[in-house]
């Protein structure tokens, strides 16, 4: 991680920085510190799918559904056949049921 943040220090532009600190923070189960470093990385790099994926992932395991879906969703757009997407289909199903039913209940 520090050796990840002197890079992003040095060149606080690049992406790949951020989105390698987002990887540390998930590994370590932070996923506060996740979101926010891959969403540096996102801001810098909007096509970085990987870094997307483990934004929703982070996003997920706060329980933060709605935002995890968003960038679910987003990732589908740029990489269809993104192979870990699979083991999530049925959580993305369950997850776009429950945001249906509260919009259709308010």
């Amino acid at each position: 991680l520090d050796a990840f943040t002197s890079v992003t220090t040095a060149a606080p532009r690049w992406a790949g920085g951020h989105s390698r600190i987002c990887a540390v923070y998930a590994q370590q189960q932070r996923h506060g510190m996740c979101v926010a470093a891959c969403g540096r990385a996102v801001d810098l790099n909007p096509h970085d799918v990987w870094t997307m994926m483990q934004l929703a992932l982070c996003h997920k395991e706060l329980k933060d559904v709605d935002v995890a879906l968003r960038w679910f969703k987003s990732v589908l757009k740029i990489y269809p056949a993104m192979p870990a997407m699979k083991r999530l289909k049925h959580w993305i199903a369950s997850a776009e049921l429950m945001a249906n039913a509260r919009r259709g209940s308010g």
